[in-house]
């Protein structure tokens, strides 16, 4: 049978029934509401409303028009959809849901459009669990709103003493699965021009990626150069291993362009910690590559030698060159002690080190006797290293040769001394040449 609801009607009460029974359904006139019993609950009967029209609804559209709590109401003009939070009489108060415009409605083709006017779209900013919309920079912010920097279409931002981040996860762990952040250029895409930072899943093992394994993170450019590095003035490019302390750093480039490799001091049983350079089994024979104020270095493996690149030829690094010292002196010296004393300008303070000493001059004796010339190192005579000129009747020039090996220390100095048994002793030009050894 059916029932007409043109001509249904419920006696009006101004005051729930107080004994109603199940099924039961009334008109509440004091509180404007049907109301129905059922399951042992006296229950509101929504009286939700739909209307269309050309205008927004306002405080006026309110129970008394039979608007509820969740009616809906269109405005045609706007294209804007409205919900009613509150149907109170005189007071009913209506939330937008979205504004459109007559050529982009609400939900056209997929979008979520915001309001214009910035404000924040979600009540909990005291929180912090805002989203903003910046309509002068164009930025979607996520969070408390912050820095939005120029040409920045979104910001995360957060509020806490510790780390603030944004994270991507692929919770796969294929062999080739990774989790990445990557930025393309204008003509970039999955293959070229591009720089990518992520890391591999735990179960990684891509045989086009061997560089790294599983777990391991990388930084790379598909195309084009990659630059790693500070623009500020005074500030340092540090490498690091092993840890995050100051004790951790392995490499520092200064911001003067100085390169530091290793740490700061090396122990002399030391077993980790140098910088290595290439070696060849041989003499290296290739032409390498020039750059302008570089000079390439290998060793020797086979001979145990450095060699250095310049000039095109590859040149033995002598590792004593530098190190040597050497002095000359012309015109005749002459000597009457009988003890040891200095020969004039025959002392030379080399530096630390064991240095091979070479002396050579001409000697004469005025009386028949000797001449005695010896190497001293910090004062000390060096054990076999003096050489004896001996006249006995007619005093010629005779050449004399001192060779020897020395020891000092940092401001010690190697001299060669003289003296005569009798007579005056006579030395002519003369040299001392120290060549570093160890």
């Amino acid at each position: 049978m059916a029932i007409n609801l043109d001509t249904l009607a419920f006696d009006p009460l101004t005051a729930d029934p107080s004994s109603p029974v199940d099924g039961q359904v009334w008109y509440n006139s004091t509180d404007s509401a049907f109301r129905q019993y059922r399951n042992g609950q006296v229950r509101t009967i929504n009286q939700r409303k739909f209307n269309s029209t050309t205008t927004a609804p306002a405080s006026a559209n309110d129970n008394t028009q039979g608007y509820d709590v969740g009616s809906l109401w269109l405005n045609t003009t706007s294209n804007t959809a409205y919900i009613c939070k509150d149907a109170t009489t005189g007071a009913a108060v209506w939330l937008s849901l979205a504004g459109g415009s007559g050529a982009s409605p609400v939900g056209a083709k997929g979008d979520v459009q915001f309001k214009g006017t910035g404000s924040n779209l979600d009540a909990e900013t005291a929180s912090g669990h805002s989203l903003n919309y910046d309509t002068v920079k164009h930025a979607l912010t996520i969070g408390p709103t912050g820095v939005n920097l120029t040409n920045n279409p979104f910001s995360a931002n957060g509020t806490a003493n510790s780390y603030v981040q944004s994270n991507v996860q692929n919770t796969s762990n294929g062999v080739t699965a990774s989790s990445d952040l990557v930025a393309t250029a204008d003509n970039g895409n999955d293959t070229a021009n591009f720089v990518d930072v992520g890391i591999n899943s735990s179960g990684s093992a891509d045989s086009a990626f061997t560089i790294i394994g599983a777990n391991d993170s990388y930084a790379y450019a598909g195309s084009g150069n990659f630059a790693v590095g500070t623009d500020s003035a005074g500030k340092d490019l540090i490498f690091f291993t092993a840890g995050t302390l100051a004790a951790n750093e392995r490499a520092r480039i200064k911001a003067n362009g100085d390169n530091l490799q290793g740490p700061a001091a090396l122990a002399t049983n030391a077993t980790a910690g140098f910088s290595f350079f290439p070696g060849s089994a041989g003499v290296p024979t290739g032409v390498p590559v020039t750059y302008a104020g570089r000079v390439p270095l290998t060793f020797d493996t086979t001979n145990g030698n450095l060699y250095f690149y310049s000039g095109g030829a590859w040149k033995l690094l002598d590792p004593t060159r530098g190190t040597n010292t050497e002095v000359s002196a012309a015109g005749d010296i002459t000597t009457g002690s009988t003890t040891d004393t200095p020969a004039t300008s025959m002392t030379r303070t080399p530096g630390a080190g064991t240095y091979q000493v070479v002396f050579s001059s001409d000697l004469s004796l005025s009386a028949a006797g000797s001449i005695f010339v010896s190497c001293y190192a910090n004062g000390v005579l060096v054990p076999n290293s003096s050489r004896t000129h001996t006249r006995a009747t007619t005093s010629m020039r005779t050449g004399v040769a001192v060779t020897c090996i020395a020891t000092v220390a940092a401001a010690q100095a190697i001299d060669i001394r003289w003296r005569v048994s009798t007579g005056t002793g006579t030395m002519g030009n003369r040299s001392l040449s120290l060549i570093k050894v160890a």
